[in-house]
């Protein structure tokens, strides 16, 4: 294989344009493929940086409550928090918009309001200092706070000194204590800037999870919590509440759902339309490989005439197609990291509208997985057809330097692979046209107002500690 291999990077280099055109057909391919299977990744299927979170679950309720399909009051939390005997941990945690002022600025940062087992149900250690404990959601405990990477490296100058230094959460004092991983995002795809206990910022309702008992099947957690919650839901009037509610506990692993089911449908059909360039791609080098075989058929007869098997040369074809799909590979990866970036730069971010800057879109071993097994099928899609064609000859015109090929039938494979080519081009172009005309079509709604030189801005100087009457002035 390496003489092979050898043998084949000779023979690129005898031909820069056959081998430049290939390897940028390959790479837009390739690299289109993994860039949006990496946004898939990352929304869809990374699992949460945490211990063992297929055993993670999420409270819900079916059909959801008045407070949503995965939240409950906090007083029932507590309750069923105190007679839970199937999870390692019942846990609760909200997100609610916070204000942190460090000296004379404040800004709004994403929190995250957590039960006191928040981080030891999760398995997660801090990066220095500590993590919040169930002591420190106790009444009367001294107010700390744990901060997010990001915001430590972007506040603090990732001062280590950060630890015991005081802030302003919704113009509260608390006291740091520790710092969380890079990376770690709790039940979301981006990471908290600020975790607080529950005691110390009250909610009145919050989302629960755990993690499943070991020896304890889903269904019998789902019984049993069943039970406990309509034992202590008292929010409502008797004669308001349904008795057809069921707790329905929901796979946890991959963090809650509604950032995936927001983004689930329109990241499938981006799949779908850059494997139709991958197919389209595919064809294209097939087409230049079977071009640059219809040349060497000479050579292959010699090699046949002189004793050569047809899996012989069939590996050496082979081996040059191998060679151009991970030339593609490596090009499209770094087009596939750039693409990412840039779609998540274009992609509008504010409160509650995904994508966040801070998802992590760059490729990881799965992406890294992805784009072998792509590269890999990408060579026997494209290098087996020319390949078995080449050892199809009759030796006389071959060997006099004609084409010698054994193509029957009217139409030849390449008049097929052209075909298809313009097939899969023309369905894309369609749908790109229809998706433009939308978008066009959306741009030109009237709203009923000139939006021209608007701005929208939100105050307010409650949360930053301005009376009643500043606030007025």
């Amino acid at each position: 294989m390496l003489g092979d291999f050898g043998y084949a990077l000779r023979g690129f280099r005898r031909s820069p344009g056959f081998t430049l055109a290939a390897i940028l057909s390959l790479a837009l391919g390739i690299g289109a493929n993994t860039a949006i299977f990496s946004l898939v990744n990352a929304v869809l299927l990374r699992p949460l940086p945490v211990r063992d979170p297929d055993r993670l679950l999420i409270f819900a309720l079916n059909p959801p409550s008045r407070f949503g399909g995965s939240l409950l009051s906090a007083t029932a939390f507590r309750q069923i928090q105190e007679k839970n005997t199937v999870l390692d941990g019942f846990v609760a945690s909200m997100g609610p918009a916070l204000t942190l002022s460090i000296g004379e600025s404040t800004e709004d940062v994403r929190s995250n309001i957590v039960s006191g087992n928040f981080f030891e149900t999760l398995g997660v250690n801090a990066l220095i200092g500590r993590v919040l404990t169930p002591d420190d959601d106790r009444a009367n405990a001294p107010p700390v706070c744990v901060i997010g990477y990001d915001l430590w490296v972007r506040r603090f100058a990732s001062d280590p000194a950060v630890i015991d230094r005081k802030v302003l959460v919704n113009n509260q004092p608390f006291t740091i204590i520790g710092v969380t991983p890079r990376q770690f995002t709790g039940l979301d795809v981006y990471e908290s800037d600020v975790t607080v206990p529950m005691t110390a910022l009250p909610q009145t309702i919050v989302r629960a999870f755990g993690r499943l008992k070991s020896g304890v099947s889903l269904a019998q957690a789902q019984a049993s919590l069943d039970v406990l919650y309509h034992q202590v839901e008292t929010w409502n009037p008797p004669q308001q509440r349904l008795a057809d509610v069921k707790v329905d506990l929901q796979p946890g692993g991959r963090g809650v759902l509604v950032l995936r089911r927001q983004y689930e449908n329109p990241l499938l059909m981006l799949m779908a339309a850059v494997a139709l360039v991958l197919l389209i791609a595919c064809a294209n080098v097939t087409n230049l490989l079977m071009a640059r075989a219809s040349g060497r058929t000479k050579e292959v007869a010699i090699r046949l005439a002189l004793g050569a098997r047809n899996s012989r040369l069939t590996r050496q074809f082979l081996a040059e197609s191998l060679l151009l799909s991970f030339g593609g590979a490596t090009l499209g990866a770094g087009l596939a990291i750039w693409t990412d970036q840039a779609l998540r730069a274009l992609a509008p971010w504010q409160v509650g509208t995904p994508i966040p800057p801070e998802v992590d879109v760059n490729p990881d071993w799965r992406a890294l997985l992805f784009t072998i097994a792509v590269a890999t099928l990408v060579s026997i899609a494209s290098g087996l057809a020319p390949a078995l064609r080449s050892t199809r000859l009759h030796f006389a015109p071959a060997l006099k330097g004609e084409t010698g090929m054994r193509v029957p039938g009217r139409f030849s494979s390449t008049s097929v692979l052209v075909v298809a080519q313009v097939a899969l081009s023309l369905v894309l172009l369609i749908g790109v046209g229809l998706f433009l005309r939308s978008l066009h079509n959306l741009r030109s709604v009237d709203p009923g107002f000139d939006p021209s030189r608007l701005i929208v801005t939100t105050i307010e100087p409650g949360r930053r500690g301005y009376s009643a009457a500043a606030s007025q002035r």
